[in-house]
């Protein structure tokens, strides 16, 4: 199957240390085709920025958060996903049915989760932007050109990541480009 991100586009960027691969397993329900096959041969990136689950095989969401009374209530339809990792204080949640990824971000409530990218090859394609975008950010470019060269770039691939101005992934720019401006 081809993807939009090579393994060595990975392995470049992160290391062979740094890409962490998830070997086909059984699932119930089963694995979405495309993630399963991406999950194995492509993998996701483990940085300090985006902490990949680093067993083989990932943990469902009803398991990541068992107490109602502690954690809150998992919506329904979560409970059969799958922990991804941890990115900017939110948990990534994939779903095993259709592929789609989630955020939990810490401190709101479950029910509040939010959609992230239409599957993990656009995770895993933003991810490898961003890494360049935050270089770029610490060399003295222009912020403003960054920030629209980098959205442009994510939302060719994927629309979901930047479709509302209080996305997880724009309020993680903001910050960025917050703390570049101060620096």
């Amino acid at each position: 199957m081809n993807y939009g991100v090579r393994p060595e586009e990975l392995i470049r960027q992160y290391g062979l240390s740094g890409v962490v691969y998830f070997p086909r397993y059984e699932h119930q329900p089963p694995l979405h085709e495309k993630t399963a096959g991406l999950l194995s041969t492509v993998g996701l990136p483990h940085s300090d920025e985006f902490m990949t689950r680093t067993e083989c095989e990932p943990i469902l969401l009803s398991e990541k958060f068992p107490d109602p009374e502690k954690d809150g209530a998992l919506p329904a339809e979560c409970g059969s996903w799958l922990e991804l990792g941890w990115f900017q204080h939110m948990t990534i949640a994939l779903d095993p049915a259709d592929g789609q990824v989630y955020a939990f971000p810490e401190g709101t409530p479950l029910d509040e989760y939010q959609h992230l990218h239409q599957d993990v090859e656009s995770l895993v394609y933003t991810l490898l932007a961003y890494e360049q975008f935050v270089a770029a950010c610490g060399s003295g470019n222009d912020l403003d050109e960054l920030e629209s060269h980098f959205k442009d770039k994510i939302e060719s691939f994927d629309p979901i990541p930047f479709s509302d101005e209080d996305s997880p992934w724009a309020r993680v720019i903001d910050d960025i480009l917050e703390s570049s401006w101060t620096a």
